[in-house]
């Protein structure tokens, strides 16, 4: 019954995942997913500081953690997983909250007395990430594209900040 639930709920994402994030695969698919699906969502709803866009950003990011769980199969396979199993759910939960405390640790560093914005340093590693991925392994990723959506999630978050800047609702990362 709840293996039932957790598939009507997560299952859907097993069709879109792959349709909207065509240009990576394995590892680097679920990295792409969190950086510029979720993270850059999650940016643009912290612009605006209501309860509403709060309680949907963190819904995304539980729910993106479940979703993680679910493709790995630790919910069908948890008594027979083996450490490969168990290695890959560790990495792909723990490579995007390292991604995000380094990116709060560089971004801690000034530039000509202004803080850099955490959102803009993760992006960068994960660009720096990717584009290493593409030296190593370059059938699994078509670097091209992803640079493209990369610049395009970036020109987005951007754009909003500045309307929300002339706005007058002034509440971005002010550091």
């Amino acid at each position: 019954m709840i293996l039932d639930l957790i598939n009507l709920i997560y299952a859907p994402m097993d069709w879109i995942i792959p349709i909207v994030f065509f240009y990576c695969t394995s590892f680097l698919q679920t990295l792409t997913v969190g950086i510029i699906g979720v993270l850059t969502i999650g940016k643009i709803l912290s612009i605006w500081k209501t309860k509403l866009c709060t309680f949907l950003k963190w819904f995304m990011y539980i729910y993106y953690l479940g979703y993680t769980l679910y493709s790995l199969g630790i919910f069908r396979n948890l008594l027979t997983l083996n450490i490969l199993d168990w290695t890959t759910f560790v990495l792909s939960v723990i490579a995007p909250i390292c991604m995000v405390v380094l990116g709060k640790v560089i971004s801690n560093a000034k530039i000509k007395g202004y803080r850099i914005f955490t959102y803009i340093t993760i992006m960068l590693l994960y660009l720096f990430i990717s584009w290493l991925w593409f030296l190593f392994s370059p059938k699994t990723v078509n670097f091209t594209i992803l640079f493209f959506v990369w610049i395009f999630a970036l020109v987005v978050v951007g754009a909003v900040s500045i309307i929300n800047h002339f706005r007058g609702d002034d509440q971005i990362e002010k550091k």
